[in-house]
Order: structure tokens, then C-alpha cells, then sequence
């Protein structure tokens, strides 16, 4: 009956005792294992929303920038555009002039029939 035959001795309320602390401390260090393995998970969990944190954070800066790369060159595009436009209209102004200027000098021009006409036989 008892655990030690050989050793049989009349304080088995030690025993006992001794059995109920080794079991309070097995309970008392399992529940200290499972705290510090909650809190490392926890403290892992933690870590782990915060790398994904700055991550989406990055990616977000990321494509703000890459809205802002986007959104310059489409104002640059536009601009180019712009210009290229406004170079045409001028070229269409200059050709108007040019064509204006040519009209003006042919009536100014004295053509052979005008010429005997204005001044007589003279030029015949």
C-alpha cells in the first residue's frame, strides 16, 4: 500500500503534502508555460500585424507614387500636346500671313495687259 515498504514511517501527511505541492507546481509551471508561450505568441502576433502594417503602408506609398509618376507624365503628355497645338495654329497663322502677303503682292504686281492699259502704247 505504501509507496516505500522499506521506509515506512508515520508522517505520511508529508508525503501527501509534498505529492500535493509536486502536483500544485506541475499545474503552476504548465499554466507558466502556457502564459509565456500566450504572450511570445501574442508578442509573435503583434510583430507580425505590424510588419504587415508597414508593408500595406509601403505598397500604399508605392502606388501614390506611382499616381504621382502616372499623373505627371499624363501632364506632361498633355502639355506636349498642348504645345504641339499651339505650334500648329501658329504654323496655320504664318502660312495665312504668307498666302495674304502673296494675294497682296499680286495686285500690287502690274501684270503686261495693265501695263499698256495704264500706260499706254509706251510699253508695246
Amino acid at each position: 500500500m505504501s509507496l516505500f515498504p522499506h521506509r515506512v514511517h508515520a508522517d505520511v501527511e508529508a508525503v501527501r503534502a509534498a505529492f500535493r505541492c509536486h502536483k500544485f507546481m506541475c499545474k503552476f509551471a504548465c499554466y507558466c508555460q502556457g502564459l509565456v508561450g500566450f504572450t511570445l505568441h501574442w508578442g509573435k502576433r503583434r510583430e507580425e500585424k505590424r510588419r504587415e502594417e508597414k508593408r500595406r503602408e509601403e505598397k500604399r506609398r508605392e502606388e501614390e507614387r506611382r499616381g504621382e509618376e502616372r499623373r505627371g507624365e499624363e501632364r506632361r503628355e498633355e502639355r506636349r500636346e498642348k504645345r504641339e497645338e499651339r505650334k500648329e495654329k501658329r504654323e496655320e497663322r504664318k502660312e495665312k500671313r504668307r498666302e495674304e502677303k502673296r494675294i497682296e503682292e499680286k495686285r500690287r504686281a502690274v501684270s503686261p495687259s495693265q501695263a499698256v492699259t495704264v500706260f499706254g502704247q509706251h510699253g508695246k
